[in-house]
């Protein structure tokens, strides 16, 4: 193989190596990851949904349901948009999902 060649598979491998991907849910259907937060909506103030982009993936954190209030992890704020954090959230979707049901469940700013 030319150097050229061997250069450019393995400038196509250490891409790859640092591309990141959705995260996948376990058997129980929680994500776990962590990483900046891209985007955010706080749009959940009547009947929408507050949510932050975290690398790709939107994170519900807080709808506007007001009848028989469900169980919200934490917190219900949005952290900035830049901001590194941790998430554990249940899935609702490919590159989405939900703060709502547990307790357990967080959105957390990181150092």
């Amino acid at each position: 193989m030319p150097p050229a060649a061997v250069s450019l598979l393995a400038a196509a491998v250490f891409l790859g190596a640092c591309a990141t991907s959705t995260p996948r849910p376990d058997a129980d259907g929680v994500m776990r990851f962590s990483g900046r937060v891209q985007a955010i909506d706080p749009g959940c103030h009547v009947d929408g949904v507050c949510s932050a982009t975290v690398d790709g993936v939107m994170v519900v954190t807080m709808t506007g349901e007001r009848l028989g209030p469900p169980v919200w992890g934490s917190p219900n704020s949005l952290p900035p948009v830049g901001q590194r954090v941790a998430v554990r959230c249940r899935s609702t979707g490919p590159a989405a999902c939900t703060l709502k049901g547990d307790r357990g469940y967080y959105l957390r700013v990181l150092p």
